[in-house]
């Protein structure tokens, strides 16, 4: 996928704090592979051996299980904490 300056626009806070850069600066395409790479980490902080899956994806997948299990009638909660 290729994206253009225009693609994506980044607001003050992260133009000036994350990256140090001016108020409505555009991403760079090495900048958002970049960032995009940051989200695809393994997760080193777990005693399972040779885990393949990323993080984001892994926990993802365990919060789809404990939803599964959900009856139809109730409302799934959205806050981080119900799924810890």
């Amino acid at each position: 996928m290729n994206l253009s300056k225009k693609d994506v626009f980044i607001s003050y806070n992260q133009a000036d704090e994350e990256i140090g850069g001016e108020i409505g600066e555009y991403l760079e395409n090495e900048k958002i592979s970049e960032e995009i790479l940051t989200l695809t980490k393994l997760n080193w902080n777990n005693a399972d051996f040779a885990s393949n899956q990323p993080i984001t994806l892994q926990f993802s997948r365990q919060v789809g299980r404990i939803l599964r299990e959900m009856p139809s009638e109730s409302t799934p909660k959205n806050k981080y904490m119900y799924y810890m």
